[in-house]
């Protein structure tokens, strides 16, 4: 799965509710045509063709119209974008999303977003079809596993297979996600982790875990 960093930006927040439960709304695009920063020398593609999102849309409508998950940095679920908020518009994929304000993380999540902090998505998917155009991927169609809000849209966040390149940040995440450790347990463990000198047996210990949350990530 690539979780890529998009010029996504949140457009408008407020609050409603939905079922009972009171959700803070944000909307905006949730990924442009093209995602990708310039100078990225990742493979990745280039540009998203305006149907690429059709399939995956129409799979979550087949089963009982199925939310895209929405997620914080990637890794904590905060709600989900109801698929009658999400459509094509001439800069890309646009949704409105609904983030439940009945959770801790929920609530300091739009609080930050009303704030004007919290102002990028960006996209967790795969490619499914594709085509080339002058040496660049363009894809044809993707399967979009989820959206998340983030606090720096960069492209090191792309993929998972780069655990390697991780920050400190993204390690807390990543270990916050494995349901076993606090925050502040992730906070310290991330910081030692991105702190081991790399001889021989450090460097195996840390690839070891490395592996380990990868296959923890790909699971999701």
């Amino acid at each position: 799965m690539i979780l890529e960093s998009t010029t996504g930006k949140i457009l408008e927040v407020n609050e409603t509710t939905r079922n009972g439960v009171k959700v803070g709304k944000v909307s905006g695009l949730i990924t442009t045509f093209e995602p990708n920063r310039p100078f990225d020398s990742r493979n990745l593609p280039k540009r998203f063709e305006r149907t690429a999102f059709q399939a995956t849309l129409e799979t979550h409508r087949d089963r009982g119209n199925r939310p895209v998950k929405l997620k914080l940095e990637h890794v904590e679920l905060i709600g989900g974008f109801p698929l009658d908020g999400i459509h094509v518009n001439s800069d890309g994929l646009f949704g409105t999303g609904e983030i439940n304000l009945e959770t801790q993380v929920g609530q300091e999540t739009f609080a930050l977003a009303k704030q004007g902090v919290l102002t990028d998505f960006s996209i967790g998917y795969d490619v499914t079809s594709e085509h080339t155009e002058g040496g660049d991927r363009i894809a044809d169609s993707i399967e979009l596993f989820e959206a998340s809000i983030v606090s720096e849209p960069a492209n090191q966040d792309a993929k998972i297979t780069s655990l390697e390149s991780l920050s400190v940040r993204e390690l807390e995440h990543l270990l916050i996600a494995t349901g076993r450790f606090s925050r502040s347990a992730a906070r310290e463990l991330a910081s030692r982790i991105s702190a081991v000198q790399e001889d021989d047996e450090e460097q195996e210990a840390r690839q070891e875990l490395i592996s380990n949350m990868k296959e923890f990530m790909d699971s999701l």
